[in-house]
């Protein structure tokens, strides 16, 4: 193992987990606006909601990628396995690496939670709402048309339901492992 290649692989490494980190920040926000949409009562901005939301788990799945081939080219250096965890990386690392790399383990790993709560409740909603039939029903308001008897609604909420099941990120929970 060449000692250079060994440091010269760990910023690479950090900086591409705050990328990961900005990333799923980025689907959070993404997740909140279509709970945001759906706690509203309105339909008129899921489908876009939702198409950008696809757009930041694709961004993710991208960087994603790039993370696990970092960690696999920084297990060949290290002599280790390629599905090597973010904490065995971590205790290999010469110093200040351990530290910095058990921040980054906490902070992915929160985040991810943090995901699988949002998803759960978009779930929870966009499911509440295709069985009750309606999205714009509000008990201060006076009943309105049924959206969701429009088969484009139907399938807006489908579709915002199907991005749903994208989660969870199954890599970057084993890398986190």
């Amino acid at each position: 193992m060449h000692p250079h290649g060994r440091h010269v692989a760990f910023p690479d490494l950090g900086a591409l987990l705050w990328t990961v980190r900005e990333s799923l920040d980025l689907v959070l926000f993404k997740l909140a606006q279509v709970r945001l949409i759906l706690a509203s009562g309105s339909t008129r901005w899921l489908a876009r909601a939702d198409a950008e939301l696809c757009g930041a788990i694709e961004s993710l799945q991208l960087v994603e990628m790039l993370r696990a081939s970092e960690v696999h080219d920084l297990a060949r250096i290290l002599g280790t396995t390629a599905e090597s965890t973010l904490e065995s990386i971590g205790t290999a690392a010469p110093e200040p690496w351990p530290a910095m790399l058990a921040e980054h383990r906490i902070a992915l790993a929160r985040q991810l939670i943090e995901i699988e709560l949002v998803v759960a409740d978009n779930r929870r909603l966009l499911s509440a709402q295709l069985s009750a039939g309606t999205s714009d029903r509000h008990p201060a308001r006076r009943p309105r048309r049924n959206p969701l008897a429009d088969p484009v609604a139907q399938a807006i909420f489908q579709a915002a339901l199907a991005t749903t099941t994208k989660f969870p990120q199954l890599s970057l929970q084993d890398f986190l492992a």
